[in-house]
């Protein structure tokens, strides 16, 4: 959909006889927006042309952790994902604690069945010991991942 502007006036406009008149009384229609890497450079328009910008590495590293957030914990061999945004974190935390908490009690053992539901909806069902495994696993993948964000 070609961008038209005409000073601090900016439209966008579908219909060619719309856009022709529009540049008969005056308004400009923007070039193309340039390809750019949204991972590594920023885009924006200045009045007069597309300026592609380099980010900064702050913000690098907070897309990358970003991303390494919304991808998920690979729990390896059984090849599952779970999720690791806060939300998660939360629920993994409270299901570790009260784990522990009935292990303490002898409630379970490192043999109980414990069920996971991975970042695509399916559940997984593992034993006690198995889960602390994976919580510590997903633990140690979100430091790292915050470590990298803050170093």
């Amino acid at each position: 959909m070609p961008i038209l502007d005409l000073g601090s006036l900016t439209r966008s406009e579908t219909d060619p006889a719309v856009i022709d008149t529009l540049k008969r009384k005056g308004w400009v229609e923007r070039p193309a927006q340039p390809t750019y890497n949204p991972n590594a450079e920023s885009i924006s328009w200045d009045g007069t042309q597309w300026v592609v910008t380099p980010l900064a590495p702050e913000m690098l590293k907070q897309i990358a952790f970003a991303q390494t957030i919304s991808a998920g914990y690979s729990v390896q061999p059984e090849g599952f994902v779970l999720a690791m945004d806060d939300e998660a974190r939360v629920a993994w935390n409270q299901m570790l604690s009260l784990v522990r908490e009935a292990l303490d009690l002898t409630l379970i053992t490192d043999q109980s069945p414990q069920t996971l539901k991975d970042m695509s909806g399916v559940m997984h069902t593992v034993t006690t010991l198995r889960f602390r495994q994976i919580m510590v696993g997903l633990g140690n993948a979100y430091k790292t991942a915050w470590d990298t964000l803050n170093s």
